[in-house]
């Protein structure tokens, strides 16, 4: 599809993307492609399909990722690449030849928190030396202490570890 595009930079293929694969050889030799931010609707990458993207340093394939499988040498002589974000839970199948000695000592590869035992026993990715969980939740700075409610004449009330009152809002804004 793409072969040789030699100036293609960015590739945005949107959030309600239905693509499903993709193809053999489709950004082969795309050699100014920076990044790539594949939808979780892509179950699989063809063979070839960014071999020779020497300058691609990040590929990102996002939260709840379908990917089941890569192909041969897709990410084969994409030497700069720095980082992999692969937000699925389960490991993609590779085929032979997309990684080097070279990948798997520098290169940082991003999962979903909770998966690391997964990856450290899946063919080809154990062998990372860097491989870090992130939160793909997006929540921060949650509280540890959990509420308590009990019930009261006016109603239910929530507190917290201090047994301070909390508010509770429902979804249209109002309080409860």
């Amino acid at each position: 599809a793409f072969y040789s595009c030699n100036s293609l930079a960015t590739v945005t293929f949107g959030d309600s993307s239905q693509l499903t694969s993709i193809g053999y050889e489709a950004f082969y030799w795309c050699d100014s492609l920076t990044s790539i931010e594949i939808p979780n609707s892509v179950m699989s990458i063809g063979d070839y399909a960014f071999y020779y993207c020497y300058k691609l340093t990040t590929v990102t394939f996002v939260e709840n990722s379908q990917l089941k499988s890569i192909g041969s040498s897709a990410f084969y002589y994409c030497e700069r690449l720095k980082s992999i974000y692969l937000l699925g839970k389960i490991p993609p199948i590779v085929d032979w030849c997309n990684f080097t000695t070279i990948h798997y000592e520098r290169l940082q590869l991003y999962i979903p928190s909770g998966t690391l035992g997964t990856f450290k026993v899946a063919d080809i990715w154990k062998e990372f030396m860097n491989i870090q969980e992130i939160d793909t939740t997006g929540i921060k700075n949650v509280d540890s202490d959990a509420p308590v409610f009990k019930y009261t004449n006016n109603g239910i009330v929530f507190t917290n570890a201090i047994n301070k009152n909390i508010s509770v809002y429902a979804a249209n804004g109002l309080s409860i």
